[in-house]
């Protein structure tokens, strides 16, 4: 698998997706003192010397039931930090992984194509589709 023999740094090391992560030989898990994605210039100095080849961006506001009581955090950290993170990956020479969700679909089966219908259920739903 190539991802084992490259430099990665996860966004949200202490989510359930990062812990399945951590099998990986070469992952930098960072705390969120080191690489907060709130704060675009610490997550630039956090980077800048550092050899990394990946950044999977995995951190998300995931919780749909709190979404309409929290909109505008759900749109900061789910769209407008992707953002950021996008950003930071090409001034750093750094190849993105993005992890979808199957929120954003009507079926539940797996092993999804790009061409499955979209789905959008709720408000959490269109926000992970629009950090797309």
């Amino acid at each position: 698998m190539i991802l084992k023999q490259n430099k990665m740094v996860v966004t949200g090391g202490s989510g359930l997706l990062s812990n399945k992560l951590k099998i990986i030989p070469s992952v930098y898990f960072h705390t969120h003192e080191e690489f907060n994605i709130s704060d675009y210039d610490q997550m630039n100095k956090f980077l800048k010397g550092r050899e990394f080849d990946y950044l999977p961006r995995v951190t998300a506001f995931t919780f749909p039931p709190r979404v309409d009581e929290n909109l505008l955090k759900v749109i900061d950290i789910n769209i407008t930090r992707t953002t950021d993170i996008v950003g930071l990956c090409i001034k750093h020479g750094l190849k993105l992984i993005y992890i979808s969700t199957d929120y954003v679909l009507k079926e539940n089966k797996g092993n999804y194509r790009e061409d499955v219908p979209l789905y959008l259920v709720n408000k959490y739903a269109i926000s992970k589709l629009s950090r797309e």
